[in-house]
């Protein structure tokens, strides 16, 4: 994973994750929780819609857009051309880590398990999506991974809301990806002000406790 990119994860923490099979649909999302103050974005890989939204927010140089539930060279190879710095698996492919080591991509894999999640890590992926957090057992699953295995960064994703968000950081967390608890029936303004209240409320919680 590019020095640049790792940085990005660690310093922002709020990775914004948008499904939506309407381009339109997704842009206007990712926009709002950009205005927000989030700055890494994933387009969930569903179909050509997603492409279309991946290479209109890549435009945008401010932010990191990150394709999602990527499973094949294929669909990298698509996502990487219309301007994705990042590419999140849900599997453990290693296809795909091949893939980023050969042409230089970043590559964040999903776990469920303790020992999905270890075997990513000793295949050198920097950081390892827990996924779906929520139904594994959520901020405690987390800790408890955490205790056995300091040394994993993980990113807990799927049923992450704006309660717990700042939770998983706290039990060690690296960073977080929430989706539809966000976006789920809410316009722009509603999209946005959620996406401020998250940013201000890890702002407020990295300076309280010095890692600003």
């Amino acid at each position: 994973m590019s020095k640049y990119i790792r940085e990005c994860i660690e310093k922002n923490k709020i990775i914004g994750v948008i499904r939506e099979n309407d381009s339109k649909r997704a842009i206007e999302i990712a926009n709002a929780m950009i205005d927000g103050g989030i700055k890494i974005i994933e387009i969930v890989y569903s179909n050509t819609a997603s492409i279309v939204a991946i290479e209109e927010l890549s435009k945008n140089k401010e932010i990191v857009v990150s394709a999602g539930s990527v499973i094949s060279c294929q669909q990298v190879e698509k996502s990487i051309l219309a301007g994705a710095r990042l590419i999140s698996s849900p599997v453990m492919e290693l296809n795909l880590l091949k893939l980023s080591k050969n042409y230089g991509f970043s590559l964040i894999t999903s776990a469920s398990t303790a020992n999905e999640a270890y075997q990513a890590w000793k295949y050198g992926i920097n950081f390892i999506k827990l996924f779906p957090v929520k139904a594994l057992g959520g901020v405690d699953y987390i800790a408890d991974l955490l205790k056995a295995m300091p040394f994993l960064s993980l990113i807990p994703a799927g049923g992450v809301d704006e309660e717990d968000c700042i939770e998983y950081i706290k039990a060690g967390a690296k960073a977080v990806g929430i989706g539809k608890n966000l976006y789920d029936g809410a316009d722009y303004k509603l999209i946005k002000s959620r996406s401020e209240q998250i940013v201000k409320k890890l702002e407020d919680y990295l300076e309280e406790n010095g890692n600003v």
